[in-house]
């Protein structure tokens, strides 16, 4: 055949392969053309799996002529079937053979046999590497054709499959412990799809923990079957992939530990899924082992665990985290917190956690002004006492609490009319014993003269005295001052007794600062300390204070014990007035910015520790 000829042909030949829809066609044009570029073939032949799936049969001869296979051929094609790789036998007579296995989707699906004019090995292994970049259309066609069946299979089984997946579903979520979720799980996989053993297992340190075996309630995890199985699982966990062994495309996946549980234990196909939680990360594992027939053939049967193990995932990954003790709880949530903080994404978290961390170290080491905190009010530096100056009764009320006054102000006037009347009557006396000291001298009676010269003493004694308490009646104030305690103005003609309390006075512009301190913190004040004043009438000025004396006594209010520390006002404000409160800031020191504002609550910690359990640190 010319050069022409073949190009003609291989045009029309390639354009009847694209075209071929059923496997005797597709795979009779596609040996035509291997044929065609391989030189000196002298017969050769296509075996693909027959539909019942039970042996190999020959779709396609080359050359057309070709009637029957060979023993040959059928020899080379039964040891390409049984090495499942390559074969090449020598020359025998002038005659090479070449067999070589088709694989699509994890399954063997087809072989190609030649028979060669006698070449080299050298050619021969070309021929070889030429077979297997062919076998790409044959995987590839399998691969559609499993597809289309796929599809048509799917519109009759979907409706079916998912009331199964619901009610699985339904089964596991039905237990309210999780270890029996797991083991119904793996129980009715088990007997829906005549699985030898079906497990579970979860991460868990270096190695897979295997939870849960079908119809095994108790389980060593020592055990080499046990040990066995927990490595197939890392296999899918570490991949996340899943593994249909011996079926899969397992040269492109890790399926060694797959292997040594399928020999050792006697099963015909393993198929192992992982599954994700919420996030997509592998937390589990379910394999599936069945021990006779061709495995899971049915990729229905795939697809339905795959389905499941999407499904599943998340669910079975909620019910072990409400099932966990809360300290397991606790470290998995940290763990998430952990694998966000350093993986790719979540960079706003990132900065906050830097800035955070950055804060607290600049806290934890960086010094601040300590200052001691507490109510403070304010008081007169002194406080002058108005008492009365003898029994009676008030008689004008000229001011109140709260009034300012001036040194000489009127402030109350008691009642003197009693102390006229005894003015007149010692008057009326003295007039009395002057008259009868007039006699005497008269009479020159020495004696009776003496006599009423004393009366006449006692009873100028008397007026001076009488004089000297209705001058008392009317009371002035003593200094410039303000009146802090007092109202007279509702008890006019109200009795007094001598030295009942009439008014309290407190000079103005004296102040002095009354501080009530916690005890926990009274050891950090001493005299001379300075500090800030607050008012609640005045919240924008600052006063400053000293302080003066530190009251040794404490005082309970409110539950809380005291100590009074008195402070004296540096430049005291013409605004200020006793009584106003606020609050005092007195500086102690310099400490840390983080124990500054921790010290409290850790010593409330240390004291309800040494409380509950006699802890002291």
């Amino acid at each position: 055949m010319s050069g022409n000829s073949i190009s003609y042909l291989d045009r029309e030949v390639w354009q009847q392969l694209i075209e071929a829809e059923t496997v005797n066609d597709f795979c009779g044009h596609w040996l035509h053309l291997q044929c065609l570029m391989i030189r000196d073939v002298q017969s050769a032949v296509v075996l693909a799996e027959s539909e019942q799936g039970d042996a190999f049969e020959p779709v396609a001869l080359w050359p057309d002529g070709m009637s029957e296979v060979s023993e040959n051929l059928k020899s080379m094609a039964a040891q390409a079937l049984e090495s499942k790789q390559g074969v090449v036998t020598a020359a025998t007579g002038e005659i090479s053979a070449i067999g070589y296995p088709v694989w699509s989707c994890g399954a063997l699906r087809a072989v190609v046999v030649m028979e060669l004019a006698e070449r080299s090995d050298e050619h021969l292994r070309a021929v070889l590497r030429t077979l297997q970049w062919g076998a790409s259309w044959l995987d590839n066609f399998f691969l559609q054709q499993d597809l289309t069946q796929h599809d048509k299979a799917n519109q009759n089984a979907s409706p079916e499959r998912l009331k199964q997946l619901i009610d699985l579903l339904a089964q596991t979520l039905e237990q309210k412990d999780f270890n029996h979720a797991c083991m119904v799980l793996v129980n009715e996989l088990s007997n829906r799809f005549d699985c030898g053993r079906v497990s579970l297992g979860f991460k868990g340190g270096k190695q897979m923990d295997v939870r849960a075996m079908s119809h095994s309630s108790q389980m060593d995890r020592k055990m080499n079957l046990v040990r066995a199985i927990a490595e197939a699982m890392d296999e899918v966990a570490d991949q996340d992939a899943m593994i249909h062994y011996p079926h899969d495309n397992h040269y492109l996946l890790i399926t060694q530990a797959h292997a040594r549980l399928k020999e050792a234990y006697d099963s015909s196909a393993i198929l192992s899924l992982p599954l994700k939680d919420g996030a997509g990360s592998v937390f589990a594992v379910l394999t599936l082992e069945q021990s006779g027939g061709a495995g899971f053939v049915d990729q229905n049967t795939v697809r339905f665990c795959e389905a499941l193990a999407v499904l599943l995932g998340p669910i079975l990954y909620d019910m072990k985290k409400n099932d966990s003790p809360l300290w397991k709880k606790v470290a998995e949530s940290g763990r998430d917190q952990w694998s966000k903080l350093v993986g790719e994404d979540y960079l706003l978290r990132k900065f906050i956690v830097a800035g955070l961390l950055i804060a607290t170290l600049f806290f934890t080491f960086v010094n601040g002004e300590y200052r001691v905190t507490g109510e403070a009010k304010i008081e007169g530096e002194m406080r002058r006492v108005i008492a009365a100056p003898y029994d009676g009764f008030i008689k004008e009320a000229y001011a109140r609490v709260g009034d300012t006054l001036k040194q000489g102000e009127l402030i109350v006037t008691l009642d003197d009319e009693d102390l006229h009347l005894e003015r007149l009557k010692w008057i009326a006396k003295k007039g009395e014993f002057r008259h009868k000291y007039q006699q005497a001298q008269s009479k020159h009676d020495l004696g009776e003269s003496r006599l009423a010269a004393a009366q006449m003493d006692q009873a100028d004694a008397e007026l001076g005295l009488v004089d000297e308490r209705i001058k008392r009646t009317i009371i002035k104030a003593p200094f410039d001052g303000l009146i802090v305690d007092g109202d007279l103005s509702q008890s006019l003609g109200a009795a007094v007794q001598k030295g009942d309390v009439l008014f309290e006075i407190t000079p103005l512009h004296d102040y002095r600062v009354k501080l009530k301190v916690d005890e926990v913190e009274i050891t950090e004040i001493e005299n001379g300390q300075q500090g800030q004043l607050y008012l609640t009438s005045a919240p924008g000025e600052t006063f400053l204070l000293q302080v003066q004396r530190i009251t040794p006594v404490s005082t309970a209010e409110d539950g809380i014990n005291y100590f009074t520390v008195e402070a004296s006002l540096d430049k005291p404000s013409a605004t200020l007035r006793p009584g106003m409160e606020g609050v005092g800031k007195v500086v102690v020191g310099e400490r840390k910015l983080f124990w500054i504002w921790t010290h409290d609550l850790l010593n409330w910690l240390r004291l309800q520790l040494w409380v509950m359990f006699d802890l002291k640190f």
